[in-house]
């Protein structure tokens, strides 16, 4: 009876370790593909109450309202057409290229709170 219980014990803990590897993963995707795709409200769901946020050197620290609306109208002039991240835990750094064959940096930083994932700071230069 003991070693049925460490069994059942041991399968929900690998369980919930795989399902919360998943939901991080997750994540990422999301925001890279709101990213990719331009879509500002989508990667807004993501950010932090108050966040900073740096476009072509210009930093602020805004609100996520504030931060949702000046994407959407860098977006609206830099249409992306592809985002390739790399992942380093909870500091992304991608290449961003866009219709017009501009190419920029972009760059955010995660925290988890509350255990869900937040932008911090989205950097784009």
């Amino acid at each position: 009876m003991k070693r049925l219980f460490y069994i059942l014990l041991l399968g929900v803990l690998m369980s919930v370790s795989y399902f919360s590897g998943n939901s991080e993963k997750g994540v990422y995707d999301e925001i890279n593909k709101a990213i990719c795709q331009g879509k500002a409200g989508n990667l807004a769901e993501y950010f932090a109450p108050e966040m900073e946020l740096n476009l072509n050197n210009s930093q602020n620290r805004c609100t996520k309202s504030q931060a949702a609306q000046v994407l959407e109208e860098f977006f609206r002039q830099n249409k992306p057409s592809e985002y390739k991240p790399q992942t380093d835990r909870n500091f992304i750094s991608g290449v961003m290229r866009t219709s017009s064959g501009k190419s920029y940096k972009v760059d955010y930083t995660l925290k988890t709170v509350n255990n869900h994932a937040v932008i911090t700071g989205l950097y784009v230069y």
